[in-house]
C-alpha cells in the first residue's frame, strides 16, 4: 500500500538552498535539469538530470542549487514491509527512459487533476518503486529477460530490424517524417513496415511519431522557457496542428499545460493526507548572501 501525498516542481538557482531537515514520510528527488548538491546526513551527492534519490523517513537532508536545478520532489508513505525493502536501496540511482516517463506522467496526472488521478498516481508510483526494487535486487523473472521461446526471439529480431527507424525518429523530431522513408531505412515496403511496427511497438508509425513529438513537447514545456510557438517550430509543426495534437493527447491545451507546469508548483495529490498543506512549499527556499 502506497499513498503519494504531494508532488512539487521547483527550481533552485545558484546560492539557493533548502536547509537541513527531515520528514516522517519518504522524500524522493528527481532531477529534470541543472545541477545541485544534495546533503544526506554527513555526505554530499551531486545531482543532475535523470538522478533519482529516495530518502527514507527520518533521513536528514538538504538541497543546494548549483546550476538552476529543476526537480520533482515526491512525498509518499507506504506499508511497513515496503518501507523495509526501500531502506535497502542505495540513496541514489539513475532512471532509464521508461522510469523517467513514469515519473513525468505522474506529474502530468497531478497537474491535470482529472477523475481518478489520485488512484492512477498511486498505482504508477507503486509500480515505479517495485521496478526499482526489482532492478536493484536483480530478480527479474526469467521470461522477462531471457528470450527462450521462438516467439520472443522473433520479437527481439523485429526490434533490431526497426532500430534504424526508431533512431531516425528520435533524431529528427523537428522534421516531417515520412513513413515510406522509415520503411526504406529498414529494408521494407511501407505496408509491411507498418504491420511489423504496429505489432512490435503497439502503435502505427504515424501515431508513434506523434506520441514522440508530444512527449518532447511536454519535456520542453516542463523544463525550458521556450514559447509554445517556438516549441511547435522545434517539432516541425504548424502552431494550430501542434495545439490540436497536444490537446487530443494530453487533455488540455499547450497554454494550459505551460501555465501549470512551467513555474514552481506544489500539488496535494491526496486531498485527505495529513501532510497536505495550503501553501505551495513546506520549506521556503533560502539564499546565501552574494560574495
Amino acid at each position: 500500500m502506497l499513498t503519494l501525498h504531494r508532488i512539487v516542481k521547483q527550481k533552485k538557482g545558484r546560492n539557493e538552498y533548502i536547509p537541513l531537515h527531515s520528514h516522517t514520510y519518504f522524500h524522493c528527488i528527481y532531477g529534470l535539469s541543472g545541477k545541485a548538491a544534495i546533503q544526506i546526513r554527513e555526505e554530499y551527492i551531486q545531482a543532475g538530470k535523470g538522478m533519482f534519490l529516495c530518502l527514507c523517513p527520518g533521513t536528514p537532508h538538504a538541497i543546494f542549487g548549483i546550476d538552476n536545478f529543476q526537480s520533482f520532489d515526491i512525498k509518499f508513505s507506504c506499508s511497513d514491509s515496503l518501507t523495509q525493502m526501500l531502506a535497502a536501496l542505495p540513496a541514489s540511482s539513475v532512471l532509464n527512459r521508461f522510469e523517467d516517463a513514469i515519473l513525468k506522467d505522474i506529474f502530468h496526472e497531478a497537474i491535470r487533476g482529472d477523475c481518478f488521478a489520485e488512484e492512477i498516481i498511486n498505482a504508477q508510483m507503486t509500480g515505479l518503486i517495485y521496478r526499482l526494487l526489482r532492478k536493484e535486487h536483480n530478480s527479474l523473472q526469467a521470461g522477462e529477460n531471457l528470450l527462450s521461446s521462438a516467439a520472443a526471439v522473433e520479437d527481439k529480431a523485429a526490434c533490431f530490424r526497426l532500430r534504424p527507424a526508431i533512431q531516425y525518429i528520435e533524431n529528427h523530431l523537428d522534421e516531417e517524417i515520412s513513413v515510406a522513408g522509415l520503411a526504406s531505412l529498414c529494408g521494407y515496403n511501407s505496408s509491411y513496415f507498418s504491420t511489423v511496427f504496429r505489432n512490435t511497438c503497439g502503435l502505427s508509425p504515424r501515431n508513434y511519431i506523434n506520441s514522440q513529438k508530444i512527449s518532447k513537447a511536454k519535456d520542453l514545456l516542463l523544463t525550458t522557457d521556450y514559447s509554445i510557438t517556438q516549441i511547435s517550430g522545434l517539432l516541425g509543426l504548424q502552431l494550430h496542428t501542434f495545439s490540436r495534437m497536444f490537446k487530443n493527447a494530453v487533455g488540455i491545451s499547450p497554454l494550459q499545460y505551460y501555465s501549470r507546469a512551467n513555474s514552481d508548483i506544489g500539488i496535494n495529490v491526496s486531498k485527505s493526507s495529513p501532510y497536505a498543506i495550503e501553501s505551495a512549499f513546506e520549506i521556503p527556499l533560502k539564499q546565501f548572501p552574494e560574495v
